[in-house]
């Protein structure tokens, strides 16, 4: 019997906040939310792009998107990227 792990957005933004030394608390507060509100995100898996840039601001790395077959990246989306009027 074949049993395969399914792997979460939570998890991996619980691992990549580890692996910086940060708790699941101090990125609710990066977001500005009760810790509760960010516990109900990581259970429904709902999280929006602003939650992963703002991972990526509190771990001083960047969301991207990156080709799968030359590796390069082709996008990335920084904090600044939030600001009104900067399209």
């Amino acid at each position: 019997i074949e049993v395969r792990t399914l792997v979460t957005i939570t998890s991996k933004i619980k691992s990549v906040l580890s692996r910086y030394g940060f708790s699941f608390a101090d990125y609710a507060r990066q977001l500005n939310i009760f810790p509760q509100t960010l516990n109900n995100k990581a259970k429904k898996n709902a999280y929006k792009v602003q939650d992963l840039i703002e991972l990526g601001d509190l771990t001083h790395t960047e969301l991207c998107l990156r080709d799968l077959e030359t590796k390069e990246v082709i996008m990335t989306f920084k904090k600044s990227d939030l600001e009104i009027g900067n399209d």
